[in-house]
C-alpha cells in the first residue's frame, strides 16, 4: 500500500490504543473513593483556613459555622432529616469566608456529627462568566468537583504549607474551583481580599507570606503598570526581582489570552514564567502547562491527566485533525497545523463542543479564540484576532492596550479616554465626539 495508507493505519491504531486508557483512567477515578471539600475540614482541625478582612479562619470554625447555617437552611426548607429533594439554595457573600460558610452549608443541610451526609451526585452550581457570551447556569455534582480538584492538585503541586491570594470573583471556575477549592483540600492557607488593587497585593503584609497566585491577564497588566508608576528606584527594583522567585513557586494566568509582551515583562519584573491553562466552568479546567518543565508563551499546554481532547474541522465530514490525552497526540496525516473547533470529554458520554477554535502544534494546543466572536473570515482566510491582539499589543508605540482588548471583542470600557482613531489622514474625514 502507498506510504499514506501506513500512516493512516498507524493513526487509527493511535487512537484505539489512547481510548482505552483514557477509558481506563475513567474506571478508575469512577471506582476511588470520593468526597466534597468540606469533608476533610475536620482533619486539619484548627489549621489556618482562610485569613480576610474580618480576621483568621481555621478549618474548625469554617466547619462548625457550616454546620450551623445547615441547620437554619434545614429549618427555613422544612427538611428535617436534611434531604433537599431537589430544592434550590441561592446565596449572595462577599469575597470572604462567609462565602465558603454558605457553600459548604448548601451542600450539606444536615448538620452532622460527622461529614458523611452528603451524596456524590448532589449538585452544586456555580455561574460561567460573562466573557463569552450571557452568564449561565452550571451544575456540577460532588464527585465532579473532586475530580477537578484532584487533578489541579497532583498537577500543580498543592501543599498545606501553600498560602494562595484570592483577588477574583466568586462565580466560575477560576475563582471557586481553583484559588478556593484547591488549597481546602490540601488544608492550605487561602488570603481572600475583597476586591483586588495592585497596592495590596504587591505591598500588604499578607502577600509577604504567599507562594501562589492567580489572576487572569489583566490583573497581571496592572500589576506591571503599577509596578512601573510606584517603584521606580533601582534598590526598590532589585528587591522586588530578588524577592520574587523565592518566594511565589507558582503564578497561573487563564480565563483569556495572555499577550507575549505582558508574560515576558512578568519574568523581568519578578523571574517568573506564568504558567498558562484553558478550561471553562462547563468542564473545568482541561489543558495546562507543566508545573516543571517548558512553557511555550500562548500555548495552553497538553490535556490534563483523564481528559481527552479532540481538534475537529467544520466541514460536512467533521473530519478529526487531531486527538489526544495526557501522555500524547496524534495528528491525522497531512492534517499537520489545520484548525478546528476544540472538544472534550473526561469519560465515555461524549464529546463538549467549546465554541473555540483551535490548533495543535509545537507539541502543544493554542488557542485561537471563541469561533463565533474572535475568528474573521477575509479572503478565503480565517483570522485569529487574538493573534490580530497579540501584535497589536507588542508595538510598542500603541498605548491603550486595555481599550484595545475591549475593543477587538466587540465590548467598550468604562473609560473611552484613551481610545485612538487609526489610518491616514485622507481618509478618516472629521472626528467628532469622544
Amino acid at each position: 500500500p502507498p506510504p499514506h495508507i501506513f500512516l493512516e493505519r498507524r493513526w487509527l491504531l493511535g487512537q484505539v490504543l489512547r481510548r482505552a486508557y483514557t477509558s481506563t483512567r475513567a474506571r478508575q477515578a469512577a471506582a476511588g473513593d470520593s468526597a466534597p471539600v468540606f469533608s476533610r475540614a475536620r482533619v486539619y482541625g484548627d489549621k489556618l483556613a482562610i485569613v480576610d478582612d474580618s480576621g483568621s479562619h481555621s478549618y474548625r470554625v469554617l466547619y462548625g459555622s457550616s454546620r450551623g447555617l445547615a441547620g437554619c437552611i434545614k429549618a427555613v426548607l422544612d427538611c428535617p432529616f436534611g434531604d433537599l429533594q431537589g430544592k434550590r439554595i441561592s446565596f449572595l457573600c462577599s469575597n470572604d469566608a462567609s462565602y465558603m460558610v454558605a457553600q459548604w452549608a448548601s451542600s450539606c443541610p444536615q448538620p452532622p456529627a460527622s461529614a458523611l451526609c452528603w451524596k456524590p451526585q448532589r449538585p452544586s452550581l456555580s455561574l460561567a462568566s460573562q466573557t463569552g457570551g450571557r452568564p449561565k447556569g452550571v451544575l456540577h455534582t460532588h464527585s465532579n468537583i473532586q475530580a477537578m480538584v484532584q487533578v489541579l492538585v497532583s498537577e500543580w503541586g498543592w501543599s498545606r504549607d501553600d498560602v494562595i491570594l484570592h483577588t477574583l470573583p466568586l462565580h466560575y471556575v477560576h475563582g471557586i474551583i481553583n484559588k478556593l477549592l484547591c488549597p481546602l483540600w490540601v488544608g492550605a492557607t487561602t488570603v481572600m481580599l475583597p476586591t483586588f488593587q495592585p497596592q495590596k497585593v504587591l505591598l500588604s503584609s499578607k502577600a509577604l507570606m504567599v507562594n501562589v497566585f492567580m489572576a487572569v491577564p489583566t490583573i497581571y497588566s496592572e500589576l506591571i503598570q503599577h509596578y512601573e508608576q510606584h517603584f521606580t528606584q533601582p534598590c526598590v527594583q532589585d528587591f522586588v526581582r530578588d524577592t520574587a522567585p523565592s518566594n511565589p513557586m507558582l503564578m497561573v494566568s487563564g480565563s483569556s489570552a495572555l499577550s507575549q509582551p505582558t508574560l515576558l515583562r512578568w519574568v523581568e519584573v519578578t523571574g517568573h514564567t506564568l504558567l498558562e491553562r484553558y478550561g471553562m466552568t462547563e468542564i473545568g479546567m482541561a489543558l495546562s502547562n507543566p508545573l516543571k518543565g517548558p512553557r511555550i508563551p500562548g500555548a495552553v499546554g497538553v490535556p490534563l491527566p483523564g481528559v481527552e481532547v479532540r481538534i475537529v474541522m467544520t466541514n460536512a465530514a467533521s473530519t478529526t485533525v487531531a486527538e489526544g490525552n495526557s501522555r500524547e497526540t496524534q495528528v491525522q496525516p497531512r492534517l499537520e497545523g489545520k484548525e478546528g473547533e476544540l472538544m472534550v470529554r473526561g469519560d465515555q458520554d461524549g464529546w463538549f463542543k467549546t465554541g473555540d477554535t483551535a490548533v495543535y502544534k509545537d507539541g502543544v494546543y493554542w488557542i485561537m479564540g471563541r469561533t463565533s466572536v474572535d475568528i474573521i473570515k477575509s479572503g478565503g482566510y480565517k483570522i485569529s484576532a487574538l493573534e490580530v491582539e497579540r501584535h497589536l499589543v507588542a508595538h510598542p508605540d500603541i498605548t491603550g492596550k486595555h481599550t484595545l482588548h475591549w475593543l477587538l471583542h466587540g465590548a467598550f470600557p468604562l473609560d473611552l479616554s484613551d481610545v485612538a482613531v487609526i489610518g491616514r489622514a485622507e481618509d478618516l474625514g472629521q472626528v467628532t465626539g469622544r
